[in-house]
């Protein structure tokens, strides 16, 4: 199978866009986010303090703006980003949105009318803070377009689908190693990291050469992130303090990045013998998720299958 989404499909993409740039009467969009330029272009990058963002023209060159160290990356990853434009952040003489500023004005975009998702003119990562770039050009009209990728990106294509498919495949057998490597008296980051490092190296044989992490650093996380025992009870942990014993519930979770997209799985498991409460909750709880399947469907709000789900819960008591 294809472990991309192929160039025509980002072109499509664009060509949405640029529709609704057109319908809009808007001359440009201008993007902060580095999930929505990855959604139009295929070009991945870590997004730091260091302001980025994409200009897609109604008529023009797709471009990219940012920190020099981004030049020699863009052509590595997409051909449909055809213009890039740099500033050197260190000794920082000129504040990046200046350069940005003066960017667009070289763009011809100074006076234009521009849909924006962030009108600072740069993602807050890390502690970001500076002059928006609405003032820098004063004369260009700046209109709200943060929901236009994303509402684009909750329809997603069969290449989308297969890609998310894939994933899931592997977070299963991610999970599985996760599975057969916990025992009692190891600890669970150990167990975690086994369980990464086989799954990804796997992968690695399974898929070739042409298997290559876009968006992560590493292509497999699957792990119980310090939910286990007592702590299983308490989601979004770290860690924990002791090893794993006999009896406890184990909380595991898996994401696996195929070529950008990613599925998470989940899934409850106990060590050892269950007792007979744990056997009850958990029987509950495969009922509720039965429940919820049952009621995804087309057009049904994500609402109405949380209710299914908890009315399982209610009626266990």
């Amino acid at each position: 199978m294809e472990l991309f989404i192929s160039e025509s499909e980002y072109k499509k993409r664009i060509e949405t866009v640029r529709k609704v740039l057109q319908k809009r009467r808007l001359d440009a969009l201008y993007l902060t986010n580095a999930t929505s330029i990855f959604y139009l272009t295929g070009y991945s990058f870590i997004s730091t303090e260091r302001p980025a963002a994409l200009v897609v023209p109604l008529d023009g060159k797709i471009t990219f703006m940012g920190p020099l160290l981004e030049k020699d990356h863009v052509p590595l990853k997409t051909r449909l980003i055809e213009n890039v434009k740099t500033y050197l952040d260190y000794p920082g003489e000129r504040h990046p949105i200046e350069h940005f500023a003066e960017f667009l004005k070289e763009m011809g975009l100074a006076k234009k009318r521009i849909g924006i998702d962030n009108k600072s003119g740069a993602a807050g990562m890390w502690g970001y803070k500076g002059p928006p770039i609405t003032r820098r050009l004063p004369e260009a009209k700046f209109v709200d377009m943060a929901d236009l990728v994303p509402k684009m990106r909750l329809v997603k294509s069969p290449a989308e689908v297969a890609l998310i498919r894939e994933s899931a495949k592997w977070a299963n057998l991610a999970v599985s190693l996760l599975q057969e490597y916990a025992s009692e008296g190891a600890w669970d980051v150990e167990v975690a990291l086994a369980a990464s490092l086989d799954t990804t190296s796997i992968m690695k044989k399974t898929l070739g050469v042409d298997f290559e992490p876009l968006r992560n650093i590493f292509p497999v996380s699957v792990c119980f992130r310090g939910q286990i025992g007592e702590m299983s009870a308490i989601p979004h942990a770290i860690g924990t303090k002791r090893p794993i014993r006999n009896g406890d519930v184990l909380i595991a979770e898996a994401a696996v990045e195929i070529g950008g997209y990613s599925c998470e799985l989940e899934r409850t498991m106990i060590v050892g013998k269950p007792s007979a409460k744990q056997k009850r909750y958990f029987e509950v709880m495969v009922k509720a998720q039965e429940a919820a399947i049952q009621k995804m469907r087309e057009g049904v709000e994500c609402g109405e299958i949380d209710k299914a789900s908890m009315e399982v819960f209610k009626k266990a008591g």
